[in-house]
Order: C-alpha cells, then structure tokens, then sequence
C-alpha cells in the first residue's frame, strides 16, 4: 500500500512543479506555458481535441495488437524450425536496425493517409523486436524445461505451440512494456508526417502557429497515455501468466 502512494506522488508531483513554476516562480509562459493557457488551447479545435485522441489511440491499439501477434507467431516459428531462422535472419536484423520513422514516406507513397498504413509501420516497429526476443527467450529457457523437454524427446519442431506460447510470456514483459513506448512514438510521427487528425496531427500544426499550450497539453496527453497503457499491460500480463 505505501508503494501505491509513491507511485500516486510521482505522477501528482511534476504536476504540482509546473503550478510552483508558472504561478510561483513566474516564468514566462513564452517558455512553460500556464496550466490556464493550455487547458485553453484546446478550446477551439476542429472536431474537437478527444477526437483527435482517440484516433490516436485506435491506431495505436489495432498496430499494438497486431505488432504482438505478429512478433510473438515469428519468434515461435524461428525457433521452430532453424532453416527459416537462417534465412530470415539477416534480413529481419536490417529492419530492426533501421528506426521506424525511416520507413514513413514509403508507407505515405504505398498507403497515403490511410489507417492500414499506419498500422502496418507500427506493427514493423515492434513486430520483429518482439519476435527475436520470443526467440532468444526460446533458445535461452530455463533449465528445468530444458531438460523436462529433453526426457520427453520434444525437439522444438514436436514442441506444442501453446507450450512455446507459455514459456514466451512468461518472460516477454519487459520488451512489451518497452514496445508500448516505440508504437506511441512512431504513430506520432506518422501523424505529425502524414494524418490529416490525430494527436501528431495537432501537434504539428500547433507547432507551425506556435501554439505551445497545445502541444503542452498533447504532450501530457500522450504521458497519462503512456502510463495507463503500461498499468493495464502489467495488470493483464499478470492474468494471463497466472502461475507466475
């Protein structure tokens, strides 16, 4: 319980900071904006500013789902079956290597503005970290299963795949909660690039006007974002890996 109120008082005290700062302090709202100037700022946005969130967030849940369920298949299948991990190798570790972003005016040229392209980017961004950590973590299991596995002569291609499934999330926290960071900052920049809403989109514009409340505003946006998504991951990966 004391841990829950220091978690409470880390996202209450930056907060508190900014009030100290603006109305205390009295810097200049030329370089922090007041917490009266950015609620203000979003007063007068076409369609209104939630539903340029939640677009956002659409986006970012239909390519996270996606980039999951595609990260955690590939990783099974390499570890599965060797050939098809020497020939996919190199060229999976050239997309890994390369930041997501690159690959948006390619994705603006193949898809224009359309959703399915910004899916499919997130989806690259985080679909093949996930699937080489599914994999090591494969390569790399416990020694109890190692040798439980062994006595019952289950090479990895007579391995069941919801026993794979079971060992990979077991340990695929951490590279999810880190994904979740990677897929909001790359539909983001895909709005910031190529959306015509969005919070990227606004953002953008706010930055051409130098509208700072709003890009204040957006930037808060888009940390609660952040923090729940991660709260509510950990609460359903705890579900999900029961025997942990």
């Amino acid at each position: 319980m004391k841990n829950r109120y220091f978690y409470i008082a880390g996202i209450i005290l930056p907060f508190l900071l900014w009030f100290f700062l603006s109305y205390v302090v009295g810097v200049s709202h030329y370089y922090l904006p007041t917490p009266a100037q950015v609620i203000s700022s979003i007063s007068n946005i076409e369609h209104g500013y939630f539903y340029h969130a939640a677009m956002t967030l659409l986006r970012f849940l239909g390519g996270t789902f996606f980039g999951v369920f595609f990260g955690v298949a590939l990783g099974v299948v390499l570890y599965k079956y060797e050939k098809i991990y020497l020939i996919a190798e190199p060229f999976l570790q050239s997309i890994r290597s390369v930041p997501a972003v690159a690959f948006i005016p390619f994705f603006l040229l193949w898809f224009g503005f359309s959703d399915v392209g910004k899916i499919i980017l997130i989806l690259v961004a985080i679909g093949v970290n996930i699937a080489f950590a599914s994999y090591q973590i494969l390569k790399q299991k416990e020694e109890k299963y190692q040798i439980t596995l062994t006595s019952l002569q289950m090479t990895p291609q007579k391995t069941p795949f919801t026993l794979l499934l079971a060992l990979v999330a077991e340990k695929l926290l951490p590279t999810l909660r880190f994904s979740l960071v990677i897929a909001i900052s790359t539909i983001v920049m895909m709005e910031m690039l190529g959306s015509q809403n969005g919070l990227g989109y606004l953002i953008q514009n706010a930055q051409s006007t130098f509208n700072i409340g709003l890009v204040m505003f957006s930037i808060i946006v888009l940390g609660l974002f952040n923090t729940i998504m991660d709260i509510l991951l950990i609460r359903i990966w705890n579900m999900v890996v029961f025997w942990k």
